[in-house]
C-alpha cells in the first residue's frame, strides 16, 4: 500500500461507475496526479457485519491464499493477453476518511450535510490509482510538453484540439465496450429442456428477460457471437448494433469526458456527432452519415489487429461445465465445509449422498461425476469458472486519435521508444483517408469474482430459461 497524497476532494470528479466499482478522474493542479484515475470498490455491506468463516475458508481454498477484495485477477490474464500488453496496472493507495466521504457524496443527490451514513454509498478505503486510459499522455516525441501544458491537456474539457509546443493535438475519442460472452456452452450438464442455451447467446437470452421485466424498451440487435466471430462484416454489424442500443455495454469518452448516447432512436445520431467531432480530419464535412461506419471500421480493425477478443474468449472457455454443472458442485462444496472443519482429499460417500436431498439436485450422471471428483479438482473447476466469469464481464477500452501527416513519423518513431503508462507502445491503423489513427487498447474491470455470486448466476440462469421457453412452467 503506497502512501500518496491524493489532494483535496474538489480535485476528483466522478467519471463512471459499475455495480462493483466507481472511477473518479483527477481534475486538480497536482502534476503528479494529472492523467490519473482513482478506482474505488463499492462496499455492499455495512461495517461491523461479521462474515461467515466458511466463506473466507472457501476463498482461500479456491485461490490458494487469503485474498484482498480490492485485488483483481490481472496476473491470471497476463500470460494470455500478450504478456501484460493490454492490461492496466496501478498502485494500491489508502483513501483518507474525509476524502472517502466526499467521493461517496458524489454518488448521491444532495450535499454531504444532508446525507446520513445509511444514505451514502459506502466505499472501501483501499483504492487503486491508475493511468487514465481514456486519454493519450502527451509524452511522445510529437507532443513534448511542460507540466503546465500537460495539465492543461488533461484537464481541458474543450473538444477543440489543444496545442503542445506548437504541435496540434487532435481530440481523443475513447470507446468502452463490454463484449460479454462470446461462446455457446456445450457442457453435458445442460438438460434437454434448456437446450436453447446451446444455440442462442446468453446476451440475447438476457435481452428477452430484460424486456419482460421492463428494464429495456426494445431488444438489442447486438450479439457477442458476431463480435467474436473474426469476420469483419459480422464484427462491424455487432459494433453498429451497440451504437444503436448502447445500454450498459457501450460508453463513449471525448477528451476524457463521458458522453453517453441515449437508448432510443437518436442514439446513432448522437454517436455520429461525437465521431464527427473527434475524428473530423478523417471525414469530409458532408460525411456525417458515414461517421458511424468509420468508427465501426476503425474499432473492428483494432480488435482484429490486436486479437484481444480471441485471447479473452480463450479465458471464457475455462467455463467447461456451465452454471448447470458449477451450481450443484458449489452447493456440494459449501455443504462439505459446513459439515466438517477439515477437508478430505476425496469427498466421503455420505456427503455425495446428502447432495441428493439438497436444494440443488443433480440431474444426470455428469453432474454426479463432478461431485465425485477430488477436492483439488473441484476447487480448480470453481476457480476456472470465476476466471471465465471475469472474462465475460470485463471491458475493452480503445482510445483513438487522428495523427496529422506532418506528425505521423514522429509518432511512429516515438512508438519504438516511448511506452504509455501500462507498458505497451502506441499502435496506428490507417484510416480510409490520408489520415492515420493511433490507438491504445486496454482491458479493464478484471475484478476477482466472489464465489457467492454462483448462487445469483444460477438464479439468473433459471429466469433466462423460463422466458426463453415462452414462460412455460418447467
Amino acid at each position: 500500500m503506497c502512501e500518496i497524497d491524493l489532494g483535496v476532494s474538489s480535485g476528483w470528479v466522478l467519471k463512471g461507475q459499475g455495480s462493483a466499482n466507481v472511477v473518479f478522474g483527477y481534475s486538480g493542479a497536482d502534476v503528479s496526479l494529472v492523467g490519473k484515475v482513482l478506482r474505488v470498490r463499492k462496499l455492499h455491506k455495512s461495517p461491523g457485519v461479521q462474515v461467515d468463516n466458511n466463506v473466507d475458508q472457501l476463498t482461500r481454498e479456491i485461490w490458494g491464499t487469503a485474498v484482498d477484495v480490492t485485488q483483481d485477477v490481472s496476473q491470471h490474464f497476463a500470460s494470455v493477453l500478450s504478456n501484460d500488453k493490454h492490461l492496466l496496472y496501478g498502485v494500491q493507495v489508502q483513501v483518507p476518511a474525509q476524502l472517502l466521504v466526499s467521493l461517496s457524496d458524489q454518488l448521491c443527490s444532495g450535499s454531504s450535510s444532508s446525507l446520513s451514513t445509511s444514505q451514502r454509498q459506502l466505499l472501501y478505503p483501499a483504492a487503486c490509482l491508475l493511468p487514465d486510459c481514456t486519454l493519450f499522455p502527451p509524452s511522445h516525441s510529437a507532443f513534448r510538453a511542460t507540466p503546465d501544458v500537460e495539465r492543461q491537456y488533461y484537464t481541458s474539457s474543450s473538444s477543440a484540439p489543444g496545442t503542445a509546443q506548437g504541435s496540434a493535438v487532435e481530440p481523443v475519442l475513447c470507446v468502452e465496450i463490454k463484449p460479454k460472452w462470446g461462446l455457446l456452452p456445450t457442457s453435458p450438464a445442460i438438460s434437454a429442456k434448456h437446450e436453447v442455451k446451446r444455440h442462442k447467446s446468453k446476451f440475447q437470452l438476457h435481452q428477452k428477460l430484460k424486456l419482460a421485466q421492463g428494464k429495456i424498451t426494445s431488444l438489442s440487435a447486438y450479439d457477442p457471437l458476431d463480435l467474436f466471430s473474426t469476420d469483419p462484416t459480422r464484427m462491424q454489424h455487432a459494433l453498429t448494433a451497440l451504437f444503436a442500443s448502447p445500454q450498459n455495454n457501450l460508453k463513449l469518452f471525448l477528451n476524457g469526458q463521458p458522453v453517453q448516447p441515449s437508448d432510443d432512436a437518436s442514439s446513432l445520431h448522437q454517436v455520429a456527432a461525437v465521431v464527427q467531432q473527434a475524428l473530423k480530419p478523417c471525414l469530409h464535412p458532408s460525411d456525417t452519415t458515414k461517421a458511424v461506419e468509420l468508427l465501426a471500421s476503425l474499432l473492428q480493425e483494432v480488435l482484429s489487429t490486436t486479437g484481444v477478443l480471441q485471447k479473452l474468449v480463450s479465458i471464457q472457455a475455462l467455463d467447461e461445465h456451465d452454471i448447470a454443472g458449477v451450481s450443484p458442485l458449489y452447493g456440494h462444496v459449501v455443504q462439505q465445509l459446513e459439515s466438517s472443519s477439515t477437508i478430505d482429499a476425496e469427498p466421503s460417500p455420505s456427503a455425495a449422498e446428502n447432495m441428493h436431498t439438497s436444494a440443488l439436485q443433480p440431474h444426470d450422471t455428469y453432474i454426479q461425476q463432478l461431485l465425485d471428483l477430488g477436492w483439488s479438482q473441484q476447487m480448480k473447476i470453481l476457480q476456472n469458472y470465476l476466471l471465465a466469469t471475469t472474462a465475460k464481464d470485463c471491458s475493452v477500452m480503445i482510445a483513438l486519435q487522428t495523427v496529422q501527416q506532418a506528425n505521423l513519423q514522429h509518432v511512429l518513431e516515438g512508438s519504438d521508444t516511448q511506452l504509455h503508462d501500462n507498458g505497451s507502445p502506441w499502435q496506428t491503423v490507417r484510416s480510409p483517408t490520408l489520415m492515420s489513427t493511433r490507438f491504445k487498447l486496454t482491458v479493464v474491470d478484471l475484478d476477482r469474482k466472489h464465489h457467492a455470486k454462483i448462487v445469483a448466476h444460477h438464479r439468473l440462469d433459471q429466469e433466462l430459461m423460463f422466458h426463453a421457453n415462452q414462460g412455460r412452467d418447467y
